[in-house]
């Protein structure tokens, strides 16, 4: 028997932090959720995800292209993924449990485990179908997430959530983050893939290497999908990857180098805040090369959640008039350039370029 109060907790957790795409940005107490309207018998309304309108897209790509393009810091595997449909136990067993997908979220996930080589204890962070928060609890279960009738106890011990054995819904779930059908699993899939990169904010489940993402659509079928990092040994973004503007050479080699990977290291943790408080993209010109050679980084505080590359093509940032430029160019030296042992720089109508000078 699930206390009902186990249920509202679930619904509060799932407002806690939620990601700034999410439907639903305020925070609820656990009494609020247990007061709010009640929609049926045990539920509330705050227990029932929102109507919502949306749009997802993913990106596949083979191996030979992500190699191509240089894409294996952040290519995501699908390592398994597993469908299954309604099962004839859903209608003729009169059970309100497997109506709502039981067998068949269990079974997926049985197979999706065995084909992986992996199992439930394996996983870090889960995104799974909280259409209600009594679904929740008894996907929980349903994949092997806990024991069969200890979903209550999984929640009482915290291991649901940050601290705990598992960090699931980190986004908020479709509770919070809302559940504009077809697109709601290419959320799912955005988030997972974001805490595998280490780039979710906040939301950030540490050291997250294996996720679990949980798909229901009633009437019937359910995919069970377990992602990893296609190139785990390149899953931060090394800078240096392209060629210098003087040529081919290891750019490890500039003194310079362990600034742009604290930058790097900044824009990882903090990248979507950052991007939106500054706006534009910076290029640095850097002369302290082996055998003199110069290369040109660009630092991207503009565009996603912010990059650092090689590319001086990707340099201008479409700032309007000089004043826009100095404002952000004063707040990223702010940010940034404590890490810099001295530097001077010149600002063009549309480019901002920095010259630095490592002390040598």
């Amino acid at each position: 028997i699930i206390k009902y109060s186990l249920l509202s907790f679930i619904s509060a957790c799932q407002g806690y932090d939620a990601s700034r795409y999410s439907q639903f940005q305020d925070e609820y107490s656990l009494e609020q959720v247990m007061n709010s309207r009640k929609v049926f018998d045990f539920l509330t309304l705050l227990q029932c995800c929102p109507t919502s309108d949306g749009a997802g897209a993913a990106v596949l790509a083979s191996e030979a292209f992500v190699r191509k393009h240089r894409l294996e810091n952040q290519a995501v595997e699908i390592v398994a993924q597993e469908m299954v449909t309604d099962f004839p136990s859903t209608f003729s067993e009169n059970s309100c449990i497997k109506m709502v997908g039981y067998d068949m979220s269990r079974l997926a996930g049985k197979k999706c485990f065995e084909a992986a080589g992996l199992t439930p204890g394996d996983v870090d962070v889960v995104e799974l179908h909280d259409c209600f928060s009594a679904n929740e609890l008894i996907t929980y279960e349903a994949l092997g997430l806990c024991e069969e009738g200890k979903a209550g106890e999984l929640v009482d011990r915290g291991d649901n959530t940050y601290g705990g054995k598992f960090v699931i819904n980190p986004s908020g779930g479709l509770i919070s983050k809302g559940h504009p059908l077809g697109a709601t699993g290419l959320a799912q899939c955005a988030e997972l893939c974001w805490q595998l990169r280490g780039q979710a904010g906040r939301r950030q489940v540490p050291g997250a290497s294996v996720a679990l993402q949980h798909n229901i659509g009633l009437g019937g079928a359910v995919v069970v999908t377990i992602y990893k990092m296609g190139f785990p040994q390149e899953s931060r973004y090394v800078i240096g990857s392209a060629a210098s503007s003087s040529g081919d050479g290891d750019l490890e080699g500039f003194k310079a180098y362990p600034v742009f990977k604290e930058i790097e290291n900044h824009l990882l943790q903090e990248g979507e805040k950052l991007v939106r408080k500054v706006g534009g993209v910076f290029a640095f010109k850097v002369k302290d090369g082996p055998d003199g050679r110069e290369a040109t980084w660009v630092v991207d505080v503009k565009n996603g959640r912010g990059s650092v590359t090689n590319d001086p093509g990707m340099c201008l940032n479409g700032l309007n008039g000089k004043s826009a430029v100095e404002d952000k160019l004063l707040w990223f030296i702010d940010a940034f350039a404590s890490k810099l042992d001295g530097f001077i720089f010149f600002i063009s109508s549309n480019l901002v370029c920095f010259l630095i000078v490592v002390e040598r």
